[in-house]
């Protein structure tokens, strides 16, 4: 009756998860249970959420990729979800919305979580800025595809959007999470020598 894809996905985690206990117990269920529930990103997503998230990406990328294009003085006008420059037209599809990187970066964010020795600070803040990420990534991408656009490398703006971003948007992506967990350490060492030192100037 009803045409649910994803359910087949959330079956096979549940008949995982189900093994795991059958076979190691509780034990082999505690020690293996972030693994197991990790195959949730293999998931696709219901298909009314995806529209809901598709068409809101596509609209913040579109109105933020044209500021900054704009503030580089490149001249870059949004209509809908097409960025016009004053050669050509960018049009952010439903395929380069960035629900997959979102996707993506959620997976890489949880699994920096599970695996970093940190506390749960740290785990939170991992998985919050999955959605920052993304879009910082997908705005990134159409930026520089713009860019290129306007200096008239209208071959290498096409290769850039749609080859070597894919390939590089991962490892910008563990490169922010990376920078994320450099910046809170360096909070909280500052934040431990203010606490070392309130006793003694109160003294």
């Amino acid at each position: 009756m009803f045409y649910q894809p994803w359910l087949d996905a959330g079956s096979l985690v549940i008949v995982v998860v189900g093994l795991v206990c059958t076979v190691g117990g509780r034990a082999c269920f505690k020690w293996a249970w972030p693994a197991a529930m990790f195959l949730v990103f293999m998931m696709p997503l219901p298909y009314l959420l995806q529209k809901a998230l598709g068409g809101t990406l596509q609209s913040i990328a579109t109105v933020i990729s044209t500021y900054l294009l704009q503030t580089v003085g490149v001249p870059a006008v949004s209509e809908g979800r097409v960025i016009a420059l004053s050669s050509t037209r960018i049009g952010v599809e439903e395929a380069c919305n960035g629900l997959s990187m979102l996707v993506t970066f959620f997976a890489l964010s949880v699994l920096f979580a599970l695996v970093i020795p940190r506390g749960w600070v740290y785990r939170v803040a991992f998985v919050l800025a999955a959605s920052p990420i993304a879009i910082a990534a997908n705005v990134l991408r159409i930026t520089v595809t713009g860019l290129l656009y306007d200096a008239s490398q209208d071959r290498l703006a096409r290769i850039v959007f749609h080859d070597i971003a894919g390939w590089l948007m991962m490892p910008l992506g563990a490169a922010m999470l990376l920078g994320l967990m450099v910046y809170i350490d360096q909070l909280a060492r500052v934040s431990n020598r203010s606490a070392k030192r309130t006793p003694s100037s109160m003294l």
